[in-house]
């Protein structure tokens, strides 16, 4: 069925552009959503926008050119024209829902908002307002965020935090001598550059943590191992040298998010191995651990906190050089854990995007995501057409990570502890 224009008009306009904050009678919880940003002394500022109308931010789509949203070209247009295409409107507020209907009369509700307001956390919350239930019962609670640091006394954090160069310097160290690179499919010169997206139907919930409780790991190492085995078959597939491990950066969370629209979240930057299966995911468990309990998290947070503190001409001379020796992003989105609705239809699947920077400004190749909805999950890669210049390659990418889960899943492991001595049974 087709989605109802006014219904969801009304209804985000009502649960979420117009919701008060908790013990206030004036005060918007997102006020970012009627607001512009202005420059002001070399600083942006919000500014209330004096001719916001809801009306210009909730319409139909009208793309003609695509036909099917389950088609994966089609699929891919659609996300080149959100990410790179459409732009802003400047002096307006920097966010959209847009509607779009399929011949098979499929709907897509599409939630388009600049970075700058807030990260994906805060997406499911300001949709977590605005979703039902089956009996059209609102106030569905999502997921808590996934915490996988504890936060300890106050003597351990300052102990924590003398650590900090010795543990910035062993990472730049590690950094600077694993500068290992995803090999390039096709030479495409930067001011062609597009993006390549694809997204597909991940294991089930049940079967990932399966996984986890089988080698009695976090779910956030689980998830690097897929990405790991895909990065070692992309060097496989262009025979070349396979090299002992490789950077991956990944978005995680921080404890707290406040209930406002913000980007509250940090990085956890950790060497990909790339040899046995299991040997990878207990060394990337053991690397996850010891970084998230190190000062490293909360370091680079309020690193970027501050660099959001310098003026804006100071900040474009920096990013006219940017070094970025990174070249994998995996980004982990715990979405609603039960089935919604909006506007009186049910929500089939949930999937979510970002923009990317041109390889020309950056060393990034691609990015893997992994959202979870109810007992389903969504899995999606996008990258530059200098790693992706065809749908082919992303979705054998898709392909290697599930399959390196379905390996664990099968692989025979036990863990036995004798006294001083631990042993490991690994059958394949």
């Amino acid at each position: 069925m087709q989605v109802n224009q006014k219904t969801v008009r009304e209804d985000f306009n009502h649960n979420v552009v117009q919701k008060l904050e908790r013990n206030s009678a004036s005060r918007r919880l997102y006020p970012e959503l009627k607001s512009c940003l202005t420059e002001r002394f070399g600083y942006y500022f919000w500014k209330q926008c004096p001719t916001f109308n809801i009306e210009d931010h909730i319409n139909y789509l009208d793309c003609p050119e695509i036909q099917k949203f389950d088609d994966a070209p089609d699929l891919n247009k659609l996300t080149n024209y959100l990410l790179r295409g459409r732009r802003w409107t400047e002096g307006k507020p920097l966010w959209e829902v847009l509607l779009l209907q399929d011949k098979d009369g499929k709907s897509l509700i599409i939630f388009r908002m600049h970075h700058v307001i807030g990260d994906g956390w805060s997406v499911l919350k300001i949709w977590e307002k605005v979703f039902t239930t089956r009996d059209v019962r609102p106030g569905l609670q999502g997921a808590p965020v996934q915490t996988l640091r504890e936060e300890g006394n106050l003597s351990k954090q300052m102990f924590s935090g003398i650590k900090t160069p010795h543990q910035l310097v062993k990472l730049f160290r590690s950094l600077s001598k694993n500068r290992g690179k995803i090999p390039k499919t096709a030479q495409i010169a930067p001011s062609a550059e597009g993006i390549c997206a694809a997204s597909r139907e991940g294991l089930p919930m049940i079967e990932m943590k399966a996984i986890r409780a089988k080698f009695g790991v976090h779910f956030f190492p689980v998830l690097l191992a897929g990405l790991a085995g895909a990065v070692r078959q992309n060097f496989v597939a262009h025979k070349v040298n396979i090299p002992e491990s490789i950077p991956v950066l990944s978005v995680i969370p921080r404890p707290c998010h406040p209930e406002k629209s913000r980007n509250h979240g940090t990085v956890c930057i950790i060497l990909l191995p790339t040899g046995d299966p299991v040997q990878r995911l207990m060394m990337i468990s053991e690397s996850v651990k010891t970084y998230t309990k190190s000062s490293l998290p909360d370091f680079l947070y309020w690193i970027g906190m501050f660099a959001g503190c310098l003026p804006l001409p100071l900040v474009r001379v920096m990013n006219k050089k940017p070094t970025n020796v990174i070249p994998l992003v995996l980004t982990n989105v715990v979405g609603p854990p039960n089935r919604c609705w909006v506007a009186g239809s049910e929500i089939e699947r949930i999937q979510m995007g970002q923009n990317i920077l041109f390889e020309s400004s950056s060393g990034f190749s691609f990015g893997v995501a992994f959202l979870s909805y109810e007992s389903e999950t969504t899995l999606g890669t996008i990258g530059l057409d200098v790693n992706f210049p065809s749908l082919t390659i992303p979705h054998a990418i898709l392909d290697h990570c599930t399959a390196e889960w379905k390996g664990l899943l099968d692989t025979t492991f036990a863990i036995t502890k004798n006294d001083d001595v631990t042993s490991q049974s690994i059958t394949v």
